[in-house]
């Protein structure tokens, strides 16, 4: 059984849950059983950049073929250990530009015909939010974190285009690796600062 450790984290807007040991392990965060881990739990987070838009360079590299998409991804869910890997527009046509035949009834409750909805382009370039997905983890007394994936976020209207709020689009940048450490010649950058090497 593992021990609960209590911790305190100031974030804003993000779901913060144990990973139940009754529950059954996927491939992301079936590490949580080994001895050395103390405690475990997931995290989410949307991110929104102010100079640098991540969901722009996550496109951009998708064009390129750098990155492999998929459905969303739920924390811990079943779907983790499927992840079937889609092309952008089979994941616009799924959530984005969804093609319905609406029923029309008559005063009665008749069901008279059936008209196909057309499909709305939504400009993805509006898409400004990134969902961060994080395991929290204690390994031999030190707290640790693992990002085993992010999702660009859309924003979630019904059909008389009432805004719900935000939901996933896509997930992607998968690690399968939750112990990988760069390597000691790269340095990490952070998107909002740029660093320039000057010679006197």
């Amino acid at each position: 059984m593992k021990k609960i450790i209590p911790l305190l984290l100031l974030v804003s807007n993000a779901s913060f849950a144990q990973l139940p040991t009754q529950q059954k392990a996927t491939q992301f965060d079936k590490f949580i059983n080994k001895p050395q881990i103390e405690w475990a739990a997931y995290i989410n987070d949307t991110i929104r950049f102010q100079k640098i838009n991540l969901n722009k360079l996550l496109f951009s590299r998708l064009v390129k073929n750098e990155i492999k998409i998929s459905l969303p991804v739920g924390s811990g869910s079943h779907e983790a250990n499927q992840i079937r890997y889609l092309n952008k527009k089979s994941i616009d046509e799924k959530l984005l530009y969804q093609k319905n035949q609406i029923a029309i009834f008559d005063s009665l409750g008749n069901m008279i015909d059936k008209i196909q909805s057309v499909a709305v382009k939504i400009d993805t370039n509006t898409f400004t939010l990134t969902d961060a997905t994080q395991i929290l983890y204690v390994e031999n007394g030190l707290l640790k974190t693992y990002t085993p994936w992010v999702a660009t976020m859309r924003p979630v209207t019904t059909s008389t285009g009432i805004y719900l709020g935000e939901g996933d689009f896509f997930s992607t940048c998968f690690n399968f690796n939750y112990a990988y450490q760069a390597p000691k010649q790269n340095k990490i950058l952070f998107l909002s600062q740029s660093k320039r090497k000057m010679r006197l």
